[in-house]
């Protein structure tokens, strides 16, 4: 399968799920549509699986793309910064994406999600979860992000519409604004939609530990992590396999979609191409 089709597939999935996530509400209140087949969730038995499993879906895509873009809006800043000035500020940038991508994000993670369930419970403040989840992600998700794109603006630099840019007397922001930049704006699109999956997994992993989203408000991981017992000892697959399924489509959609604009991107060096 070719990375185009690949596109093609993941692009319409990720429409059809996010419109069924959206319009499952909406759907369930029409009296023709039949009620859903799957019973009611046992951890809450007011909600019906299908509105706790479509629910956790929009909320795991709302906090993939929102810490998705905060992250990729960081990375592309400091990349910019960076190539701008270049010399000893363009190695402290990607010396610093270097240190800050070795700490495991998941236990800084949890460590953030414990201190917000402290605070929120004992100290008698009020953090929304969705919030806190959302940036600590974007917090610890622009490392990669930074040094991709910090290399694809360097390899970028040697084109030759850059050389003839420097030739003619551009000065060097004049030169990332208007040329590096739209040349590498399909590739930076392709890192955010790449790096929303990876958000959405790392969330998923917190909360299905209880370190994320609370279970009235549930993520697919928060979902699956509350209702988790009922796969391990009471052998309930419908219970957590719809959840299970919707998590593996939303990151395969954003995986083959943003691998063939990545794919596209790497055939683009230049505005002439």
């Amino acid at each position: 399968m070719t990375a185009k089709t690949k596109g093609r597939i993941g692009g319409w999935s990720l429409i059809a799920l996010v419109a069924l996530s959206l319009g499952y509400p909406l759907l369930a209140r029409v009296p023709s549509v039949p009620a859903c087949p799957l019973g009611s969730d046992p951890s809450f038995p007011a909600a019906s699986i299908c509105a706790r499993t479509f629910g956790g879906m929009w909320r795991s895509i709302l906090i993939g793309l929102s810490a998705g873009l905060g992250s990729c809006a960081i990375a592309l800043f400091l990349a910019l910064f960076a190539r701008r000035l270049r010399g000893v500020t363009d190695t402290l940038v990607a010396k610093s994406a270097d240190l800050f991508f070795a700490l495991p994000d998941i236990l800084v993670l949890i460590a953030i999600g414990f201190v917000v369930n402290v605070l929120n419970t004992q100290g008698g403040r009020h953090i929304s979860p969705m919030m806190a989840m959302i940036v600590s992600l974007t917090a610890v998700g622009w490392a990669a992000p930074a040094r991709q794109i910090q290399n694809r603006l360097r390899s970028l630099e040697g084109q030759e519409f850059v050389l003839a840019s420097e030739a003619l007397g551009a000065t060097r922001t004049r030169i990332l604004i208007q040329h590096l930049l739209p040349a590498a704006r399909e590739f930076v699109f392709a890192i955010f939609l790449l790096r929303v999956p990876a958000v959405i997994l790392a969330e998923s992993t917190v909360s299905f530990l209880g370190f994320g989203l609370p279970a009235d408000q549930p993520s697919l991981g928060a979902f699956l992590g509350t209702n988790y017992d009922k796969l391990m000892y009471s052998g309930e697959m419908h219970v957590v396999l719809p959840a299970w399924i919707l998590l593996g489509l939303v990151v395969l959609s954003f995986q083959w979609t943003g691998q063939a604009v990545l794919a596209r991107s790497g055939t683009r060096q230049g505005p002439g191409s």
